[in-house]
């Protein structure tokens, strides 16, 4: 996935400087070029940070006009803010915005058998698995942001 933070080491690979070890970000060319990357898919992620842990995390993916969302639950910690704690939902959720473009129907039930639904899911929990292995790997001892059960569902169902 693309961040903020790969704007930095791009701007200084693109104009030919060295890209100092500190920094978090990996330079963008090969995906600017169309060397690499998925191609006809959007990745957008509002993960919160593990420091800021009273907003839930999103994560989409938009390929062939259907868009994924997975959304994390409020984490307990966040009930402090909320006259009544927060409803339950589904952690994943698709849309045809070819067909509803203000996502009012969610279609992950009628098309949860579909490979490219599939392959999409197993893209976005992919994609969380590496943001945790990372921030784990600079924080050791903090926890994983799908939740046991949710890890449990997406292996029957044959994502991981």
């Amino acid at each position: 996935p693309v961040s903020l933070v790969d704007v930095m080491p791009t701007l200084l690979a693109s104009n030919g400087f060295p890209i100092p070890a500190h920094l978090h970000g990996h330079p963008l060319l090969d995906i600017i070029t169309g060397k690499k990357g998925e191609p006809g898919s959007v990745i957008s992620s509002l993960f919160r940070s593990k420091t800021e842990s009273y907003s839930p995390g999103k994560i989409s993916i938009i390929r062939n006009n259907f868009k994924l969302i997975y959304s994390e639950p409020y984490p307990q910690s966040s009930y402090e803010f909320f006259k009544y704690a927060p409803p339950p939902f589904e952690p994943f959720e698709l849309y045809d915005l070819s067909t509803d473009r203000f996502e009012k129907t969610n279609l992950l039930n009628s098309h949860k058998n579909d490979p490219s639904v599939k392959q999409m899911i197993k893209t976005i929990t992919e994609i969380i698995q590496k943001m945790e292995k990372s921030f784990n790997d600079k924080n050791p001892g903090n926890s994983n942001p799908l939740s046991e059960e949710l890890v449990n569902q997406l292996r029957t169902l044959g994502y991981l």
